[in-house]
């Protein structure tokens, strides 16, 4: 069982939270999920709507996407759950009975994870 943040946000929003993990760490944004197994930092990660992964390369230098096969489908490439990184689903604009909506995004990890920084890190929190 991991710990999870759901929240609502904004591309703006979403785009200050993204530059100030970048600013205080050295994190790199990319996709959870790919067709290839290369991981590549996003251009503009505010704008996505994947689920993506905030990796600390302070915490784990060098991280490596896990084929996921399907038998009647298409193989794909998934950073691995068990990896210390954080899996950040974003919000989403829809509409909604004619109206404006945000459905809500996550940011989770894992709880051995969060044991895990909180050990490196210091922190009781």
């Amino acid at each position: 069982m991991g710990r999870q943040i759901l929240f609502h946000a904004l591309s703006e929003d979403l785009a200050e939270f993204l530059t100030f993990a970048c600013a205080r760490d050295p994190v790199t944004i990319a996709l959870m999920d790919s067709d290839r197994p290369e991981i590549e930092a996003l251009a503009n990660p505010a704008v996505e709507t994947r689920v993506m992964t905030l990796w600390n390369r302070e915490l784990v230098p060098t991280i490596q996407r896990e084929i996921v096969r399907h038998p009647n489908g298409s193989n794909y490439y998934r950073i691995a759950y068990s990896l210390p990184v954080l899996e950040l689903s974003p919000s989403r604009a829809v509409s909604w009975n004619g109206q404006s909506a945000l459905l809500r995004g996550r940011l989770y990890a894992s709880r051995w994870r969060v044991r895990q920084v909180r050990m490196r890190t210091g922190s009781t929190h």
